[in-house]
Formats: structure tokens, sequence, C-alpha cells
């Protein structure tokens, strides 16, 4: 049980890494849409990409195909 609740925090690091990449993202989204399509078919993109970036996160750590944060043994040498 202790795994299970171990393997549900380590989840919100990459989270937050999605998330800052999301933010990362918008100066490109403003700079380039904004001055072609207008602010709100920008801003339903930046939405968009949003909630696929979150659900792809969110997907991949519910999965448990995420990194767990420690290394794989063969990389640290233990056996």
């Amino acid at each position: 049980m202790k795994h299970i609740a171990a393997r549900r925090m380590g989840g919100l690091a990459p989270m937050w890494v999605a998330g800052l990449v999301w933010l990362c993202s918008l100066p490109l989204i403003s700079w380039l849409l904004v001055p072609r399509v207008g602010l709100g078919p920008a801003a339903a993109t930046a939405l968009g990409l949003l909630v696929l970036v979150g659900g792809l996160c969110w997907g991949l750590c519910t999965r448990g195909d995420a990194p767990t944060g420690s290394p794989p043994s063969r990389i640290s040498g233990g056996r």
C-alpha cells in the first residue's frame, strides 16, 4: 500500500514539468497566432494545448509509465 501512495506522490513532479512546458509555450503561441488569427482563437489554442499536455501527463502518470525518480539498478551499480 505504501508503494502505491509513493508512486502517486511521485507523479507531482512530472505534472509541474508539464505545466512549465505549457507556460513556456504561451509566448510562442502569442507571437505566432495572435497577429494572424486574433486573441480568441489563440486563447482557444493555448487552452487546448493545456488540456493536451495535462492529459498526456496524467495518462502517463496513472499508467505508471513515468519514471519514479530512482535510477534503475543496473545504472546505480546495485543488483
